[in-house]
Formats: structure tokens, sequence, C-alpha cells
């Protein structure tokens, strides 16, 4: 199997067929995203989101990833007032996931073609 080169490029009726995969996507993943209360490691990442805020790169919450906690963080100071916390704690996983499915499609494509990755996307 060749994969040096150029691949052929999404036809606009599958560049049409992966904005509506990754529109479905992002919209099973933030509906009722914050129904349920936190579970026990989100309030240990919420307070750690918190803390760093306020410049505090310590405490007790070293198990996480500092990207993910940075990223609950900025979520928290640009949207404070809008949404429920746990919805900024759960954000950086929906943006994640969403980002998957591009790479699942752009991996099939390249590897077996434009149907093929379309498929692994949805």
């Amino acid at each position: 199997m060749e994969l040096s080169g150029r691949q052929k490029p999404w036809t606009p009726f599958q560049k049409g067929a992966l904005a509506l995969i990754l529109a479905l996507g992002l919209a099973f993943r933030l509906y009722r995203l914050s129904a349920d209360g936190f579970a026990d490691d989100e309030i240990h990442k919420w307070l750690a989101a918190l803390r760093y805020l306020h410049g505090d790169f310590g405490g007790d919450d070293v198990e996480h990833p500092m990207l993910m906690k940075g990223l609950i963080a900025v979520a928290t100071a640009l949207l404070h007032a809008q949404l429920p916390p746990e919805t900024f704690t759960r954000l950086p996983n929906v943006i994640a996931s969403v980002l998957s499915i591009w790479v699942l499609a752009q991996l099939g494509k390249r590897l077996f073609g434009n149907t093929e990755g379309l498929l692994a996307a949805a």
C-alpha cells in the first residue's frame, strides 16, 4: 500500500457529511452536559482549576494532567457567569472527543479512502 503523496480531496458532499458527523458528535456530547452533579475526580479538577486562577499551581490534585486543569481554568475565566461549573469541567473532554472524530476521518481517508474515512468518523 502506497501512503506517500497527496490523497484524493473530500468532495463537497463528503465535506458536508463530515461536517454533519462532527455537528452530531458535538450535539451528543453537549446534550445535558451538566445534568448530573460532579463525580469525585471532577470535584478535584474543578478545585484545582480554581486554584490555578489564583496562581496556585500546587495542591493535592497532581494525578490529573495539568493541561486538563488549565483548560478548565481558561473556560471558567471566560464563561464563568454563563454556565454551571460541571460544564467547565467536562468541556475539554467534549472538545477532544469532537477533534478525535475529525482525526479518525483523516486517518481512515489516508489509509483506506474517503468513504472509509467517513465511516470511521461516523
